[in-house]
């Protein structure tokens, strides 16, 4: 059984030990003295206690240029091999880096407005949809029941009788449609109800939190125009 090998690989500032398969197994910030050392091809201190504590030196290949003889050089498909090892982990390392500060920016840049804000918009969103599927389920009843529809004015009471089988229904001038064609029209009155419901108690939540954060403000403004005010500006 072969001895397995291990690679020193040194840059301007850090040296890198790497075992047989070309894993980063430690790295070591080099001193001034031993960036100055490794220039001229001599053996920094660590390098000088890594030979010393290693079982077989000739396992020890150094991948950069070196005065002293004795000390084996790795050939040029290690070292490329050790190059691309050590590209794979500053690329990963660095990646890792970026996306914790990137992490911590966004932990940090998170305040209570900024939650605010996005509940506000999502209230105005709601309002657009509500009422946009509205206007689609009493033109899709009208075909069934256009009296019903044409005699409640609320979106919201529209959907919720339809919800609750709530109306009557014979008709004098609508087509009568069968259970199965009713179906799909009963499931968007659901969801139109659905999201009156999101729209209320989110609606609580937005008032609760100016309250809270911005008493003085809401006191004068109130809780939702002022909300709506600081959703236009983005943020306090």
């Amino acid at each position: 059984m072969s001895a397995k090998l291990t690679f020193v690989y040194s840059t301007y500032d850090t040296l890198y030990v790497l075992d047989e398969n070309y894993k980063v197994q430690s790295t070591h910030p080099l001193s001034d003295l031993d960036k100055e050392e490794v220039r001229k091809g001599l053996m920094s201190s660590f390098e000088v206690d890594l030979i010393k504590g290693h079982e077989d030196p000739k396992t020890l290949l150094f991948c950069n240029a070196k005065v002293d003889e004795e000390v084996k050089i790795a050939n040029l498909d290690q070292i490329q091999a050790v190059i691309a090892g050590l590209n794979e982990t500053i690329l990963t390392q660095s990646r890792d880096a970026y996306v914790a500060e990137v992490g911590n920016k966004i932990k940090n840049s998170v305040e209570w407005d900024t939650l605010l804000v996005q509940a506000v918009r999502s209230v105005e969103d709601a309002d657009v949809i509500i009422n946009m599927l509205a206007k689609r389920l009493r033109e899709w009843f009208e075909w069934n029941n256009p009296e019903v529809s044409r005699s409640i004015d609320s979106h919201e009471d529209f959907a919720n009788k339809l919800v609750q089988n709530d109306y009557v229904t014979e008709s004098i001038i609508g087509k009568e449609i069968s259970d199965e064609d009713f179906e799909p029209i009963h499931h968007l009155a659901q969801q139109i109800v659905s999201l009156t419901e999101f729209k209320k108690k989110t609606t609580v939540y937005i008032e609760k939190s100016m309250n809270s954060n911005l008493p003085n403000f809401s006191f004068l403004a109130g809780a939702l125009v002022g909300s709506k005010l600081l959703a236009s500006c983005g943020s306090l």
